[in-house]
């Protein structure tokens, strides 16, 4: 797929790619659409992924 769109916009929904979109805009469009704020995610094809490490949470608290 990578050779193939890569720059493209891969649409994710339960973990799977459901679309290759043109750009950021037209995924969110279709997947809110689709599946509803916050039930899918979408990435660059292609693109080196972002890692964040966040500190521990004290969730006793």
């Amino acid at each position: 797929m990578e050779a193939e769109h890569s720059g493209k916009i891969a649409l994710l929904h339960d973990g799977e790619v459901v679309g290759v979109y043109e750009d950021r805009e037209a995924a969110y469009s279709v997947g809110v659409s689709r599946y509803g704020i916050g039930e899918f995610s979408f990435e660059e094809i292609g693109a080196q992924p972002i890692f964040v490490s966040l500190p521990m949470v004290d969730q006793e608290r």
